[in-house]
């Protein structure tokens, strides 16, 4: 394969940064946790950004197209934009990914957000649930997809994230993770109550080759 330069440096800035974004941001409720424990699928607002070393000319547009339209056949996209900074490229896109329950297994989305039942022992047999964001069955597709554009191409199979959950029912949400970060302090294990609202963190380290998992109890 043939690349020209500035093809070349948009490869190699995709490989330093993996096409992992910098946080992928989920927004999710009390209510709708509930209703995929029944097995009602839900769908929860996300918020990425990425960052790439490369200039948006016409070759580098074609390519970002390319894997735009592939993506909107697998995840609904409600917003991509592309802006140039003096470093840059910042590509910011929004939309909704699928909550599923613990019986629930068809999506088209690449990366998924799911509930299932725990049957961990010892501490963690307190919780009923744990919640887990991670990739699905169809990622593999979307990859072969996305790299025919470009064998350089190589999205992260694991993603950074950020839970951003609200109580808006009224239950009592107990929760437990590890390698957490909240209100900009760093836990190794974190147990909690959630009041109205929690904004977890869970990025890097072991998260690089692992879904994000919180074990919750509501009541």
């Amino acid at each position: 394969m043939v690349c020209t330069f500035r093809t070349l440096i948009l490869c190699i800035s995709i490989l330093l940064f993996g096409c992992k974004a910098e946080e992928i941001e989920l927004r999710l409720s009390t209510k709708q946790i509930a209703q995929a424990i029944k097995n009602n699928p839900q769908e929860v607002r996300f918020q990425a950004e990425f960052s790439l070393l490369a200039e948006y000319d016409e070759e580098v547009k074609r390519t970002i197209k390319r894997v735009q339209e592939i993506s909107e056949n697998y995840i609904e996209i409600e917003e991509f934009d592309v802006t140039q900074g003096n470093l840059g490229l910042k590509i910011e896109v929004e939309g909704l990914i699928p909550f599923i329950g613990p019986k629930s297994t068809t999506t088209t989305s690449p990366w998924i957000l799911k509930i299932q039942q725990n049957a961990e022992q010892g501490v963690l047999g307190k919780f009923s649930h744990k919640l887990i964001f991670g990739p699905s069955s169809t990622l593999d597709s979307y990859l072969a997809e996305v790299q025919a554009v470009n064998l350089m191409l190589s999205p992260a199979r694991y993603q950074p994230v950020k839970f951003k959950i609200r109580n808006k029912s009224g239950h009592t949400l107990k929760i437990l993770t590890g390698g957490v970060e909240i209100d900009g302090e760093s836990k190794a294990l974190m147990e909690t109550s959630v009041g109205d609202r929690i904004s977890l963190s869970m990025n890097g380290g072991i998260y690089d080759k692992t879904s994000a998992v919180i074990y919750i109890n509501m009541e």
